[in-house]
C-alpha cells in the first residue's frame, strides 16, 4: 500500500493548501479507474486501513472518506496541479 499516494501527501509535495489535490482529483477522475488509478477507502468497509493512515498523518484528520491514488496517477495529479497553478498565477500577473 505504501506505493498508493494519499491527496494530503500530493498536497504536501506540491506546497498547496489542503483540497487542491482534491479538487485537480475530481478534475482528473473520469479519465482513471477505481481500483486500478485510485481507491477511495471508505469507513464501513476499510475502518482500521482508514485509521491507520490516519495515525500516521498520510491522511487529513477530518477526512471521512480516503483517497490513494497509484504511483502513475499521483504523478499526472501533480502535473495537472502545476499546469492549474501556473494558468492562475499567469492570469493575474
Amino acid at each position: 500500500m505504501s506505493a498508493w499516494h494519499t491527496l494530503k501527501e500530493i498536497d504536501a509535495a506540491a506546497g498547496r493548501r489542503k483540497g487542491a489535490a482534491f479538487r485537480a482529483f475530481k478534475r482528473c477522475e473520469n479519465g482513471w479507474r477505481e481500483g486500478v488509478d485510485f481507491r477511495v477507502l471508505r469507513p464501513e468497509r476499510d475502518g482500521p486501513e482508514l485509521e491507520m493512515l490516519r495515525m500516521s498523518g498520510r491522511l487529513y484528520t477530518s477526512s471521512r472518506v480516503g483517497i490513494l491514488l497509484s504511483p502513475a496517477a499521483a504523478e499526472a495529479l501533480r502535473a495537472a496541479m502545476a499546469g492549474a497553478f501556473v494558468a492562475t498565477r499567469g492570469a493575474r500577473e
